[in-house]
């Protein structure tokens, strides 16, 4: 598998967007719950469409 300066710049943005939301006190199960809600929220508004649960 080779691995390009592309891949390897967006590996390393990745980890710094990580460190900063880690300091911040911002967990990635938080940011997913969040989305998700905004997401059904957006459903419900824009095309009626209740979303389903998982």
């Amino acid at each position: 598998m080779l691995i390009n300066p592309l891949e390897t710049q967006v590996m390393q943005l990745l980890d710094e967007i990580g460190d900063e939301l880690r300091e911040r006190g911002v967990a990635l199960e938080e940011l997913m719950r969040d989305g998700r809600e905004l997401r059904g929220d957006l459903l419900r508004e824009l095309y009626g469409i209740e979303p389903e649960d998982d």
